[in-house]
């Protein structure tokens, strides 16, 4: 069996700024509804994304959902890499 692919950023890095702002926005409302619809918007090739989205949304991770879109956000904002 293959493993199941993990939610990073750089995985929600692959969607366009605006959805991932759409679902940071739906997440904060804890709005499955509207995550699950934001999910189902997503082309085949974002199959991944999708299926870690839908399980965060199935064990109530939105914490964890949370946490990755803020993380993705920061990505976006900075065109300079952050220092390590």
């Amino acid at each position: 069996a293959t493993s199941a692919p993990v939610l990073t950023s750089d995985l929600l890095l692959q969607a366009p700024s605006k959805w991932q702002y759409e679902l940071t926005q739906a997440t904060l409302d804890l709005d499955d509804e509207a995550i699950l619809e934001l999910v189902a918007q997503l082309p085949a090739e974002y199959a991944a994304l999708a299926q870690c989205i839908e399980r965060c949304v199935q064990t109530l991770a939105y914490k964890k959902l949370l946490s990755v879109l803020q993380e993705a956000d920061t990505v976006n904002s900075c065109s300079t890499p952050p220092l390590t």
